[in-house]
Formats: C-alpha cells, sequence, structure tokens
C-alpha cells in the first residue's frame, strides 16, 4: 500500500486515488505541456495563446478538458469576442477611470477546468496598471464578464 493510499484509508478518505502529474504531457493537437506547480495545471501554447490544463487528480489532463481546450483554441472567435464585449462595458461596469486600461488588456495564461461538470475557463489579462490583476471568466462558451483584484 502506498504512502498516499495509506493516509487517504487513515483519514477515512473515499474516493478516486490521487495521482502523481506526469512532469510532460504531449497532445497530438496542443502539443507539448509542461507541468507547473505553482499553477497545479500543465501549461503549453496553441495558436498563439498560451494556457493550462487542470489537475483533476490523474497523471495526465483529463480528456474533457483537453477536448474544451482543442476547441476553444482552435477558434478562438468566441473567446476574443468576449474580451472585446466586456471591454466595451468596461465603463459601465468600472467608471471612465477604468475604460482605457481595460481597453488595453490581452489575454495572458487561460485555465481549462471543469466545475461542477461545466466547463469553464479563468483567463489572466495582461496590461493591468498600479499592480491590478484583471481577469476575465467564461462558462463554456458564454463570458461571465471582467474583474480586477488590486
Amino acid at each position: 500500500m502506498s504512502l498516499i493510499s495509506k493516509l487517504r484509508a487513515a483519514f477515512g478518505i473515499i474516493g478516486e486515488p490521487i495521482e502523481e502529474p506526469t512532469p510532460v504531457f504531449v497532445d497530438p493537437v496542443l502539443g507539448t505541456m509542461k507541468w507547473s506547480e505553482d499553477d497545479e495545471a500543465w501549461i503549453g501554447e496553441y495558436n498563439g495563446f498560451h494556457f493550462a490544463l487542470s489537475y483533476e487528480r490523474k497523471r495526465e489532463p483529463t480528456s474533457a478538458v483537453i477536448g474544451y481546450a482543442r476547441e476553444t483554441l482552435a477558434n478562438p472567435h468566441w473567446l476574443n469576442d468576449g474580451l472585446a464585449q466586456a471591454k466595451a462595458a468596461a465603463a459601465r461596469d468600472f467608471g471612465q477611470y477604468y475604460v482605457d486600461e481595460a481597453n488595453s488588456l490581452i489575454f495572458g495564461l487561460i485555465h481549462f477546468h471543469f466545475y461542477k461538470n461545466q466547463p469553464r475557463i479563468f483567463a489572466e489579462l495582461e496590461g493591468g496598471r498600479d499592480f491590478r490583476c484583471w481577469r476575465i471568466e467564461y462558462s463554456g462558451t458564454k463570458c461571465d464578464g471582467m474583474g480586477f483584484d488590486n
């Protein structure tokens, strides 16, 4: 019995066992991805976008998250469209002070994951000023909006 199995048994943890993530994962479409301990995800680049595939307690990314990333990154029109719409709503949502900053934002690392069995994206946006960390979120192909933290 492995150490992880012993700990799970000792604490009464039920469910799927936790597998150690593989350091390098190669997908025939998305290419080579490297495991990032800090992000707890496999990081890669495809079609000009930096992306992260979430760790779901498996040795490799799940087929569902791979499929969602492939579909999104192969035809990112709706992804870019959501960002454009969020930028257009910046004055209403954040005030005139943030409009120029919001309009200068571009995609940074795009995190693909599932939450309650639904595909989700949490994308970092680059170009913020004064230590603001901007982000945009999507549920499936619907943009949930843009926001920031100071």
